[in-house]
């Protein structure tokens, strides 16, 4: 059995900031959101303005599959009282996408850009890496595109190193946007 963050109840970072379980009669409120924060954040990065992804990755079958998941954690992220967007962790697989128990694995976040640079992403990482901790997991890793700078700033600021790259082979992606950095935080020091 992987160790997993929560159960029903809501995980309070802060008095403002809340994860809350994603339920598959919140699917259409995670697509409604996700057509709303990913398109305007990666716009370019796609040859249909990401369409494509928002389409392929939260449409009902792939939510249920997702949330069907042992190994998964799957929230909103609340911010006063308000949806602003989303966390995926995976439990238990490593870098090269093999079952190891001492892995962690930020899978998915995603916030709206109105509530960026506040300091929410950072209070996640912090919770993210101390609840990891807490539960025995020795490494939590991420996936990062290459040209995303301020993502790539604040996950090094944060103590993570690069550990590899792959790329990316979505349809419809555009080939300069391909690459994404692997990168791993040591969590027992």
């Amino acid at each position: 059995m992987e160790k997993k963050f929560s159960n029903d109840n809501p995980i309070i970072i802060s008095e403002k900031l809340i994860l809350r379980n994603i339920e598959i009669q919140d699917s259409s409120v995670l697509r409604d959101l996700m057509q709303r924060i990913y398109a305007p954040a990666y716009l370019n990065y796609w040859k249909d303005n990401g369409e494509w992804y928002v389409n392929e990755l939260y449409n009902i079958e792939n939510i249920e599959k997702e949330l069907g998941k042992d190994n998964a954690d799957y929230f909103f992220v609340l911010y006063e009282s308000r949806v602003i967007g989303i966390v995926r962790i995976v439990h238990g697989i490593d870098t090269n996408y093999r079952k190891d128990k001492t892995f962690v694995k930020l899978h998915r976040i995603y916030l709206d850009q109105s509530v960026q640079n506040k300091g929410i992403g950072y209070k996640i990482m912090f919770w993210l890496i101390n609840s990891s901790r807490k539960k025995g997991y020795k490494k939590l890793w991420l996936e990062v595109m290459v040209r995303q700078d301020q993502a790539l700033y604040f996950y090094k600021k944060l103590g993570f190193k690069e550990v590899g790259k792959v790329q990316v082979q979505y349809p419809l992606l555009v080939d300069s946007y391909r690459g994404m950095y692997k990168m791993v935080k040591e969590l027992s020091k």
